[in-house]
């Protein structure tokens, strides 16, 4: 994620994208998205599904979306990028 979005960014995404368990009716997909994120340090708590979820919203928003739906997260080894894991998050985007 970009860490670069102001509090204002973060506040409008939060209210503008709409996380929807299903493509809402006469929505059109605009694709699968990901954000990740390294837990790097052992004594950092792991990223969490709800971090990847504003991931994505912020994401959504960059790109024009009007909600994302299809959550899946994922988590697998880091250790050769310098994390102990990383977490992912996929959702896709969608435009009413």
């Amino acid at each position: 994620m970009n860490d670069r979005y102001s509090l204002q960014d973060r506040r409008m995404a939060k209210q503008h994208i709409k996380v929807s368990p299903s493509l809402p009716a006469g929505a059109v997909a605009m694709g699968e998205y990901s954000a990740q994120r390294c837990h790097q340090y052992a004594q950092n708590e792991a990223p969490s599904d709800e971090i990847l979820i504003d991931d994505l919203i912020l994401l959504a928003y960059a790109e024009g979306a009007d909600g994302i739906t299809g959550l899946r997260f994922s988590r697998e080894s880091g250790l050769l990028k310098n994390c102990w894991h990383i977490a992912k998050g996929y959702a896709t985007l969608y435009k009413k």
